[in-house]
């Protein structure tokens, strides 16, 4: 700076030419003119960098109120833990202040605040999406302290390809098929049924061997016709892996800052973090017509999205599913014949065969012959059924 001045003033004074000056300060000469200038009218301290700006400001500082009211929010109870990408977008919708990524990070580190995000997800490949909204629904699920209160559970999702809307979501304790029904039944519900289903899932659809197919790929595939891609590879995994990421931290934070702490408040409340979340990150799809096929009064959801066995009947009509005998309710024995033998909550206990439902009756237990209550019964096949972790050999055949 002191050599700046003094061969400034050496121009001035006529001891340096202007082209030696520009030599030697390494500017240019038109440069050199303009510092000899302002030496002359402001004297040399104009020429000590950041002079001019003294006690100013940048013209893009946020106003001081704008300032204290961004930090105000981030300390509030319902910001509080929410990351910064999300916190921005949050700003933007729900309190209309539209800033920078870096001049929010700006403002509040200078508060003191963490801006890093906490999590990370693996580095994968990304897939090219599809063009039309409906033409490929991804399902997945995750393990994850989702509710922060200690104790890791399972987030089954589901989300169209192409435009990266959600389509539905459910908490478990584990993995399993109530999870995965449960996402179908919301996803079917709102849009209707989908061209393909894509899964991260090893043996989600088939066994390790590919040789038995598994309940779901039972409903998906055989009663509905939706065609069924499996993400074997690392490069098929990229857009299941950037939904993982951003529902992580937006479902994590959300559920701290409305105070839901257990998996029932969660499930009741997901509808509102799902609609929050579409409207703020999904984006448009090339195609803008849907191609989700919608339901009609033929589709019946509670009896498609059952649980479902595939038995063989005795020659009296019986047949024997965990040790309970039960018989199928019909005018004429279904003797030795292969049913669909389907149960859940909602439809109690069915038999499907030549395409037609019948109702079955409890008869007792195998082990000791007494007769139990229905209702009990199907209590523990559901719970074993829907809720035990995912295992890929969901078809059985017991015969008596």
């Amino acid at each position: 700076m002191l050599e700046k001045i003094t061969i400034i003033r050496g121009v001035v004074e006529g001891r340096c030419t202007i082209k030696e000056a520009a030599e030697r300060l390494e500017l240019s000469e038109r440069r050199v003119m303009q510092l000899r200038k302002a030496f002359i009218e402001q004297g040399e301290d104009t020429l000590i960098h950041g002079h001019g700006n003294s006690g100013r400001h940048p013209p893009n500082r946020k106003g001081d109120e704008l300032r204290e009211k961004i930090i105000a929010l981030k300390n509030s109870a319902y910001y509080r833990r929410i990351n910064i990408t999300h916190f921005r977008e949050l700003l933007a919708k729900m309190e209309g202040i539209r800033i920078s990524h870096s001049a929010l990070s700006a403002i509040l580190k200078s508060a003191g605040i963490e801006t890093k995000r906490q999590y990370r997800g693996k580095g994968f490949r990304w897939r090219k999406r599809r063009a039309a909204f409906g033409e490929m629904l991804e399902i997945s699920a995750v393990q994850h302290d989702w509710l922060g209160n200690g104790t890791p559970c399972v987030l089954h999702g589901g989300f169209d390809d192409a435009s990266g809307r959600i389509t539905g979501l459910h908490f478990c304790m584990n993995e399993c098929m109530m999870g995965y029904l449960e996402v179908l039944r919301q996803t079917f519900s709102s849009y209707g049924f989908p061209l393909e289903l894509y899964s991260e899932k090893e043996g989600l659809f088939s066994d390790d061997l590919g040789k038995s197919k598994t309940m779901l790929d039972n409903i998906v595939e055989g009663l509905l016709g939706i065609g069924i891609t499996d993400a074997d590879t690392v490069r098929g995994k990229g857009c299941l892996e950037r939904l993982c990421a951003s529902v992580h931290g937006h479902l994590t934070d959300w559920f701290k800052a409305n105070g839901i702490s257990d998996i029932e408040h969660a499930n009741r409340e997901l509808h509102r973090s799902i609609a929050l979340y579409n409207n703020i990150f999904v984006n448009k799809s090339r195609k803008i017509k849907s191609v989700f096929e919608p339901l009609n009064a033929s589709y019946d959801l509670d009896r498609i999205l059952a649980v479902r066995y595939e038995l063989t009947t005795d020659r009296k009509g019986y047949f024997i599913f965990n040790n309970f005998i039960f018989r199928i309710d019909s005018v004429k024995p279904i003797i030795e014949k292969k049913i669909w033998f389907l149960f859940s909550h909602k439809i109690g206990f069915l038999a499907l065969h030549n395409r037609k439902h019948y109702p079955v009756l409890l008869l007792g237990s195998k082990d000791d012959g007494c007769i139990a209550q229905a209702s009990d019964v199907l209590d523990i096949l559901v719970h074993e059924s829907y809720y035990s972790k995912l295992r890929a050999d969901c078809t059985r055949n017991d015969s008596p």
